[in-house]
């Protein structure tokens, strides 16, 4: 619980909506889970205001900038991500491996 029973090396996470203490100084992955939310109201008032990033939930994915990669679906996305304000050098697009390979699992013969 909270990472307290080893002193981790690596951590990968899919939220930097907040960067517990005891992680700051380890090296981080951010691994995209999933869409964002658009870029509404609570967005522009946590990036103007500098408001803590969990009010704007995941349209915020990646500003904390405090992560060693960021790992997003798409090149796609690693624009929308750059866009918003993401270090480019730090984002990498590497797909959805359970998408990614789609043509071998159309036949529908899944034995399980």
């Amino acid at each position: 619980m909270r990472g307290a029973r080893h002193s981790y090396d690596l951590v990968l996470t899919c939220s930097d909506a907040i960067i517990q203490k005891k992680i700051r100084s380890k090296r981080l992955i951010l691994i995209q889970e999933g869409m964002t939310e658009p870029e509404g109201f609570m967005f522009h008032l946590v990036r103007r205001l500098k408001l803590p990033r969990w009010l704007a939930n995941t349209s915020v994915t990646g500003l904390s900038n405090a992560f060693d990669a960021f790992c997003v679906a798409s090149c796609g996305y690693k624009e929308l991500f750059i866009k918003k304000g993401v270090h480019a050098d730090k984002i990498v697009a590497t797909g959805i491996p359970n998408f990614d390979n789609l043509a071998d699992i159309q036949s529908g013969n899944f034995p399980y």
